[in-house]
């Protein structure tokens, strides 16, 4: 398992690619996400990152409700 500090480096950069992305292209942002991650010939761990960012950019996105008492 990777030290402490590189698992956060790496959680950041993927807030800081959805981030981007948002900013970027919107309502696309996840599209590009997941059209990133489906290059072919892409490495594991690229196709891994950009999943990630894909799964970040619709929990950031997500509307939540409130919970009903």
């Amino acid at each position: 398992m990777a030290p402490l500090e590189e698992r956060i480096a790496y959680g950041r950069k993927i807030r800081e690619r959805a981030s981007l992305l948002l900013e970027a292209y919107g309502e696309t942002a996840l599209m590009q996400a997941r059209s990133a991650a489906d290059q072919p010939g892409l490495p594991a761990a690229e196709r891994s990152f950009w999943a990630s960012v894909a799964e970040r950019i619709v929990r950031s996105t997500a509307s939540v409700e409130p919970l009903a008492n």
